[in-house]
Formats: structure tokens, sequence, C-alpha cells
């Protein structure tokens, strides 16, 4: 064997080069086990901030669609007004879409679709095309509501899809 160290401190005890080398393994592979599980454990917590970052966004973004149809329905909205929400919209759709394009590698472009029908029931209605120049509040008809609610219909869930495409992502 090699040589023994004796410790008689407060116990009597003999430890031999090896045990120092136990010793010292046990605590280089805890201090490594920690560190491994902190490192997977914020990398999973920056990835759960940024998926729940961009499902409020997609949730604020519903929001505002859902609040302009509404305001149609109530003949709240002007001409004028409308072109700057869409413009204003269909950034905000841009940079989201982008992003979640970028990072989630997904290519669905129902929202594009959604946004551009929206845009051209509203811009094409009569009731646009008649208060555009007055610029007083648009009272949508019972033909441009029924395209309203038909396009609501036909793109009802794209919302719940994208946030479900970024909550399922894994990498």
């Amino acid at each position: 064997m090699g040589t023994a160290i004796d410790f008689n401190f407060l116990f009597n005890f003999n430890l031999d080069f090896s045990d120092f080398i136990e010793i010292l393994s046990i605590g280089v592979n805890a201090i490594l086990g920690f560190w491994i599980v902190r490192t997977i454990q914020n990398k999973l917590t920056n990835q759960r901030v940024l998926k729940d970052h961009f499902i409020s966004e997609i949730k604020d973004l519903r929001a505002e669609y859902n609040e302009f149809v509404k305001r149609m329905y109530n003949g709240l909205i002007e001409p004028q007004e409308t072109l700057r929400w869409f413009k204003i919209a269909s950034i905000k759709k841009n940079h989201l879409l982008s992003d979640i394009r970028d990072i989630y590698t997904t290519s669905d472009d129902k929202l594009d679709e959604f946004h551009n029908k929206l845009h051209d029931i509203v811009i094409n209605s009569n009731e646009f095309i008649m208060n555009y120049r007055t610029n007083s509040p648009i009272r949508s008809s019972p033909i441009t509501q029924r395209k309203l609610d038909n396009l609501q219909t036909a793109y009802n869930g794209i919302f719940n899809k994208l946030i479900i495409i970024v909550n399922n992502f894994r990498q």
C-alpha cells in the first residue's frame, strides 16, 4: 500500500493516497453535476420565457384583430383610421411572424392570408369607399358583416395554431 496519513484531531483514522483521490473525485463529480443541472435549468428557463413572450404577443395580436372587427360591426371606425390600423397591424404581424419563423422553423402563412383577406373585405366594401372622402364612420352592411363572419369562421384557429407551434417546439 501507499503512505498513510494519520488524522488524530477528532477521529482516529488513516487515509491512503487512493483515499484522497476518491474524495477528490467525489468533490469534482458533485461540482460537475451541480454545474450541469444549473446550466440545463437556465437554458430551459430561458426557452420558456421566450415561448411565453411569443405566446403573449400572439394573444395581443388576436385581441387587436378581434377589437377591430368588433369596432367595424359597431360602426366606430373611420376609413383613414382603418388604413393606419392596417399598416400598424401589418408591421406587428410581419415582425412577429418573422421572429417565429426564424426561431421555430415554421412556414405557416395563414395569419398573412387572414390579414390580407380582412384588408380586402374592408377596403373594397362599398361602405368604406363611400365614406372615405368624408372620413365618416363606416357602418358595415349585412353583406360586409357576413363576409367578416365567414372570414373569422374560416380562420378561427390560426392564432391557437401559432401558439401550439411555439409551445410544442423542442430544440
